[in-house]
């Protein structure tokens, strides 16, 4: 494959990436969530990388696969609100900040308490944020 090919593969790519979806919250209504940018563009992995880092193996399955609990449910609650304020700009406007007790990454968490948590497993799936943390996995070992 030429340089030229591998470029316009490569931006055709990172192009066709979702940048955005609207999600419904139950008793909320429509959710708009932007895929993070500038010095936030790896929240998603950060956020995957700390989901695994709160987890811990109980035990195995009949299929032989890991069965795994939360180690922090409160830890794992505010690092999703984390995620969940840098994808919704609506989140980030100074009067909402002020509204939810100033604190910018628990605004999320004031909000929908405990279902932040859901919205951060949407966000993953949405913006293939596990296919993302694999790839980069792949290309440290290559």
């Amino acid at each position: 494959m030429s340089l030229q090919t591998f470029l316009e593969k490569s931006r055709r790519y990172k192009q066709n990436k979702k940048q955005s979806f609207t999600m419904e919250i139950e008793d909320f209504g429509s959710l708009t969530l932007v895929r993070p940018t500038g010095r936030f563009k790896d929240s998603i992995l950060d956020y995957y990388e700390d989901l695994n880092k709160n987890m811990r193996t109980i035990g195995k399955d009949e299929d032989g696969k890991d069965i795994t609990e939360f180690i922090s449910f409160k830890d794992l609650n505010i690092k999703a609100s984390k995620l969940v304020y840098l994808c919704c700009p609506e989140m980030q406007e100074e009067e909402v900040v002020k509204d939810n007790g100033n604190d910018n990454f628990r605004v999320p968490l004031e909000i929908f308490g405990i279902k932040v948590t859901n919205i951060a497993s949407k966000i993953l799936e949405e913006f293939e944020g596990v296919k993302e943390k694999k790839e980069v996995e792949d290309d440290i070992k290559n």
